[in-house]
C-alpha cells in the first residue's frame, strides 16, 4: 500500500463480537440472518461473510441475485436469501446456485416453478405491511401464499416483512405493522399453513422491539458496529468495524489573511500550519465536512479547514507542532477516546451512517484485521 493513499481498516474481530452480542440479545430459538448486502455495507461481503460463517452464522441476506452468486463463488455454502428485486432472467442462477428468492409476484412464482422442474427451491414470501415497496399487500397475502404452497417444487420456508420506521421514538406505525403481520400468520395457521421461518426485525427493532423477533431477525448496520439512529436504545453493545485512515503528505504555512482551497471559505486569523491529506470526496469524505470535520492525528482532534476537494483535505496542525509528514490520520471510526465516529460524520453531513460506510468502503482499499481472511 502506498503511503500517499487513503484506506479503510476493517476489524473482522469486531464483526464477530457484534454478531455474537446480537445472538445473545435475541436469545435461544431465534436465528440471526447476517445481512451482507451492498458488499456488506462497504465492508467487503466475501471477507465479512467468511468471518461470520466461522463464528456460527446460519443464513445470509443479500440485495440481489448477483450478490448471492458472488458469495457462492467464494465458497459460502450457507443459505442465502435474496431480499431485493428479482427478474425472470435470473431464475437460472437462483436454481443453479441454490439461492432463496423472495416471492411477491405470481408470474415470478409460476416461472420459477416451471423452470425448477424436479428441483425443490426454497422460497420466502414477502408481505408489505407498511413499507410501501416490495411485497404482496396484506389483503392479498393469504391467497398468494395458498398459491405458492400448491407448487410441489417450491418449499415455502419463510414469510417476512420490513419495518418502515422502527428507529422512531413513536412506535405506533411499528406496532401496527406487527399487528398486521401477526394477523396474517394467524389466518394462515387457521388454514393449516405453518411456515417455518417468520421474520421482520431489522437493527432498530432488535434494539427496541423484542416482540418483533419471531424466530429470525435481520441485523444489518448493527453487525458493523453502528446504531441506525440517535434515538434507539443501546441495548446491544457493538464495536465499530470500519476506520478511514490517511497520512500527512505535505505542510503549507499561511500568514494572517491567507485563504485555503476553493471558494476561499477559510481565511487564517493567525499564522497557520496546514497539513495536507491525500483524501477527499472521491474517497467518500463528504464535501459537507468542509470547515466542520475533524481528524485525529497523534491522539488529537484537529479541524478540517477550507473546502473538501476531490483528492485532498486541509487540516489545521498549528496546535500540534510535532506532527510530521507520514503521520497517520484517522478521519473517522476506531475505538479510542478521541475517535470521530461514523455517527458523528452522519450528523455533520445530514445523512445516515449507512450512506457513510457504503460510500467510504467502496472507494478505498480495504485492509482486514483480526481475522483469517
Amino acid at each position: 500500500m502506498e503511503v500517499s493513499k487513503s484506506w479503510v481498516e476493517i476489524d473482522l474481530g469486531a464483526v464477530v463480537h457484534n454478531f455474537l452480542a446480537l445472538r445473545r440479545r435475541v436469545g435461544a430459538g431465534v436465528r440471526v440472518m447476517a445481512v451482507v448486502k451492498s458488499d456488506a455495507y462497504g465492508h467487503g461481503a466475501p471477507q465479512v461473510s467468511r468471518a461470520l460463517a466461522e463464528a456460527g452464522a446460519e443464513v445470509f441476506g443479500v440485495a440481489t441475485v448477483e450478490e448471492g452468486v458472488a458469495l457462492r463463488e467464494v465458497g459460502i455454502d450457507l443459505p442465502i436469501l435474496v431480499l431485493g428485486c428479482i427478474f425472470k432472467e435470473e431464475i437460472g442462477d437462483i436454481i443453479r446456485y441454490s439461492l432463496i428468492p423472495n416471492l411477491c409476484s405470481e408470474p415470478l412464482a409460476l416461472e420459477l416453478s416451471r423452470r425448477a422442474g424436479d428441483t425443490v427451491v426454497k422460497v420466502h414470501v414477502k408481505v408489505d405491511t407498511g413499507m410501501g415497496g416490495l411485497g404482496v399487500r396484506p389483503e392479498e397475502a393469504i391467497r398468494f401464499v395458498e398459491g405458492v404452497v400448491r407448487f410441489k417444487n417450491l418449499f415455502l420456508e419463510g414469510i417476512f416483512t420490513h419495518f418502515s420506521s422502527s428507529c422512531q421514538e413513536d412506535k405506533g406505525c411499528t406496532y401496527e405493522q406487527i399487528r398486521v403481520f401477526k394477523d396474517i400468520l394467524a389466518r394462515l395457521g387457521a388454514l393449516g399453513i405453518e411456515i417455518p421461518l417468520r421474520h421482520m426485525a431489522n437493527s432498530g427493532a432488535i434494539l427496541d422491539v423484542p416482540m418483533s423477533y419471531f424466530n429470525m431477525v435481520r441485523p444489518g448496520l448493527l453487525l458493523y458496529g453502528l446504531y441506525p439512529a440517535d434515538k434507539v436504545r443501546r441495548s446491544v453493545e457493538v464495536r465499530p468495524v470500519m476506520t478511514l485512515k490517511s497520512r500527512l503528505a505535505f505542510f503549507k504555512y499561511l500568514c494572517v489573511g491567507d485563504t485555503v482551497s476553493y471558494e476561499r471559505t477559510f481565511r487564517a486569523s493567525r499564522p497557520t500550519r496546514v497539513g495536507i491529506l491525500p483524501v477527499g470526496y472521491d474517497n467518500g469524505y463528504s464535501l459537507s465536512l468542509s470547515n466542520k470535520g475533524e481528524v485525529v492525528i497523534r491522539g488529537r482532534r484537529l479541524p478540517v479547514i477550507g473546502r473538501v476537494r476531490m483528492n485532498h483535505i486541509q487540516v489545521d496542525t498549528t496546535d500540534l507542532p510535532e506532527a510530521e509528514v507520514g503521520d497517520e490520520a484517522i478521519l473517522y471510526g476506531g475505538q479510542f477516546p478521541s475517535a470521530v465516529s461514523v455517527e458523528d460524520v452522519a450528523r455533520l453531513t445530514g445523512t445516515i451512517p449507512y450512506q457513510v460506510v457504503c460510500a467510504t468502503g467502496r472507494t478505498n482499499p480495504r485492509v482486514y484485521l483480526n481475522g483469517t481472511n
